[in-house]
């Protein structure tokens, strides 16, 4: 099995007429350690969603989250402190808490594991996360970090359009 290396990123003319839906989302595919596009293919924001965060240094400064969803039950949220290049990397594993609120006012909470450069979510809790961003609309996301709750990360999706719900369609 090849390991997942790199972004090729796409576009799907048969299935969106030149674009992706409602551009907010975007599906890409790994590439194998020869450069070359696999089958195995990721879903994305287009761009990296905006958000704040807060420490015992600052206080809402300006954060960027990039969720990989490489399908409903494996989701990863990558979190860019000062809104930087590289996301936040852990040195050793640790626990967060995520507070996910939904267009309907649907609530989720549970915890996660951030280790190396990602917060990966447990199948169960991404199938749940994968539901409510289905709904489309406005998903707002809390979390904070189980050791150190003054560590806290704020942000929202603007799915106006569900363009989450048509490409996962196509995934």
């Amino acid at each position: 099995m090849s390991e997942k290396v790199h972004f090729y990123l796409t576009t799907y003319t048969d299935l969106f007429y030149g674009r992706e839906p409602d551009n907010y989302w975007r599906k890409s595919y790994y590439t194998n350690e020869f450069g070359e596009k696999t089958n195995e293919s990721v879903v994305t924001a287009v761009k990296k969603i905006k958000g704040t965060f807060s420490n015992t240094a600052t206080e809402n400064s300006p954060l960027l989250v990039q969720l990989l969803i490489n399908n409903p039950s494996d989701i990863t949220m990558r979190l860019y402190e000062y809104a930087g290049d590289n996301p936040v990397k852990a040195s050793y594993a640790y626990s967060c808490f995520i507070r996910v609120k939904g267009s309907d006012n649907t609530t989720l909470e549970f915890q996660a594991i951030y280790s190396g450069d990602g917060l990966s979510l447990k199948r169960k809790n991404s199938q749940k996360l994968h539901e409510m961003l289905m709904k489309g609309g406005t998903t707002k996301f809390f979390i904070y970090e189980a050791q150190t709750p003054t560590t806290q990360y704020n942000f929202m999706i603007e799915d106006k359009d569900n363009g989450y719900k048509k490409i996962m369609g196509s995934n």
